[in-house]
């Protein structure tokens, strides 16, 4: 039977948390959503589970629509946290304050405490935004002195439509993640 890869893709061992801050280079708001989506999408097509964690109820909802509408050739099932309909077949779902749900992936676009060993990947994507640098430097040196794996990727956004594209990069049997920036302007 073939498998597919799972979304963790490094050559740590399991039980130790990777950290992968990617950094943008904007402000903008909907940059930030539209790299969740595709980071999300990535997640979803190597069968991992995706929790997003926003600030506000209001920024999941933003999240919600995108993420039903942000790419032209796929969609990406998925749920706010506490919705009626949620059940376990939903991979990806979108919480705000104290709201968690168990992934194999946590994508960060808001501070979340206490997140230690709950989730085996976590994403944090930074803006040039004050509040977003000075909260992920913050975040970096908890990831650091809890003894997790910690990366980070300058992420430039196209100018053409603020989406990076996100490759996978097969080397010695194992995978890890890539961000292929092509610059159209």
């Amino acid at each position: 039977m073939h498998r597919r890869p799972n979304f963790i893709f490094t050559d740590e061992p399991r039980d130790i948390v990777r950290v992968d801050f990617y950094i943008l280079n904007t402000t903008d708001k909907q940059a930030e959503l539209h790299f969740a989506c595709r980071l999300a999408e990535k997640a979803l097509s190597q069968d991992t589970t995706v929790y997003i964690h926003t600030h506000s109820e209001q920024d999941a909802e933003q999240l919600d629509d995108l993420l039903w509408s942000f790419s032209e050739t796929s969609f990406i099932p998925h749920a706010i946290v506490g919705h009626p309909l949620v059940d376990d077949d939903v991979k990806v779902l979108i919480g705000f304050g104290e709201q968690r749900s168990p992934a194999g992936l946590l994508i960060k676009l808001a501070p979340l405490e206490h997140e230690n060993n709950q989730y085996p990947r976590i994403a944090e994507i930074v803006s040039q935004d004050k509040n977003s640098l000075q909260a992920s430097r913050k975040a970096y040196r908890h990831y650091q002195q809890a003894g997790f794996s910690v990366h980070h990727h300058n992420s430039p956004t196209k100018k053409n439509n603020n989406r990076p594209n996100l490759k996978l990069i097969k080397t010695d049997n194992h995978f890890k993640d890539n961000i292929e920036i092509k610059d159209h302007g």
